[in-house]
């Protein structure tokens, strides 16, 4: 299978519905001149905006009118440097007037190498209202052959005149299932993808974490210190004194350090509940209420050494 086909696939298995309705718009011609994308980190927002921008300047497209994806146009794309495509990034707090105005004066030109431009504005929900309201007034008079995608989590902070003039496409959540067989396709192993697929249900970040050394020697100690705890043995104490604190310095490995816990517990439980051993699910029950209560403990500023050690002890006594 080509890598065109590979990559529509994906699309088609991770975000049908709104895949298909695109497909669809390109094949008949009728492409909306503004789309808003709305769906959590990770569930292919992004990558389907830039396919979208693929398919507006491709230079080699297919009878349905899909891009070729390795066309100089759609290289370029995918790497970030085209002229006529312009990326509004998520790095800054807010996304200020000051830029949409410069935005709206450079479309307002004609494109460096067609006609055609594509505007994509990540995380659209930053614009403040000032923001809102200068991109109201281009998408109520929008320039011919200019293209506006819009990625949000958090639809309801925008404007509902901004909504109402764009084509509103939602994007589901990544199920468990659907998304550990994502990491696998992907040549994840697959206790990994797994425990990832427990952990988050942003792709993207799944990918990022298995990529990690960091991460991976990170889910070790985790995996080690569990066992520890599942048999209830002391030296899971000297174990987080030498082979924890001493490594989780930041917050947010601390707190992911617990994550991974709950993860691994959480399977754990489950395959218990799938044996039928009521005794012992209830057991595990009582310590991912615990491992969960430890989470909010560590996020009031709690010191990440009492909090391990008070959920050992309460391990302990389930």
């Amino acid at each position: 299978m080509v890598e065109k086909e590979v990559i529509e696939q994906k699309f088609l298995s991770l975000q049908p519905q709104a895949f298909s309705l695109l497909s669809k718009n390109i094949l008949k011609h009728r492409l909306s001149h503004a789309y808003l994308f709305v769906g959590e980190s990770g569930v292919g927002k992004h990558s389907l905006a830039k396919w979208l921008a693929k398919a507006k300047l491709c230079t080699n497209v297919d009878e349905d009118g899909k891009p070729c994806l390795i066309c100089n146009q759609c290289v370029r794309i995918e790497d970030g440097f085209h002229p006529d495509v312009y990326i509004v990034g998520t790095q800054a707090q807010s996304i200020k007037v000051e830029q949409i105005r410069a935005l709206k004066k450079e479309l307002s030109c004609s494109g460096f190498e067609s006609r055609q431009k594509v505007v994509i504005i990540q995380a659209a929900d930053k614009m403040n209202q000032s923001s809102q309201n200068s991109l109201l007034k281009f998408l109520e008079e929008p320039n011919c052959g200019v293209l506006i995608i819009l990625e949000t989590s958090s639809a309801a902070r925008l404007l509902p005149t901004i909504i109402s003039r764009m084509q509103v496409l939602k994007f589901c959540e990544l199920p468990v299932k659907k998304l550990k067989k994502h990491l696998l396709n992907h040549g994840i192993e697959d206790r990994t993808a797994a425990i990832l697929s427990g952990l988050t249900n942003n792709f993207e970040e799944a990918i990022s974490l298995a990529e990690s050394e960091d991460f991976l020697n990170l889910l070790s100690l985790v995996q080690k210190w569990f066992y520890l705890l599942e048999k209830r043995d002391m030296q899971a104490f000297i174990y987080v004194g030498s082979n924890l604190v001493s490594v989780m310095k930041k917050k947010k490995e601390q707190e992911l350090t617990l994550d991974l816990l709950r993860v691994l517990w959480q399977q754990k439980m489950e395959m218990i509940v799938k044996s039928d051993a009521d005794s012992s699910s209830l057991q595990y029950a009582k310590g991912l209420e615990k491992i969960l209560e430890a989470k909010k403990k560590l996020q009031s500023n709690v010191s990440f050494q009492n909090v391990s050690e008070q959920l050992i002890l309460k391990i302990r006594s389930c």
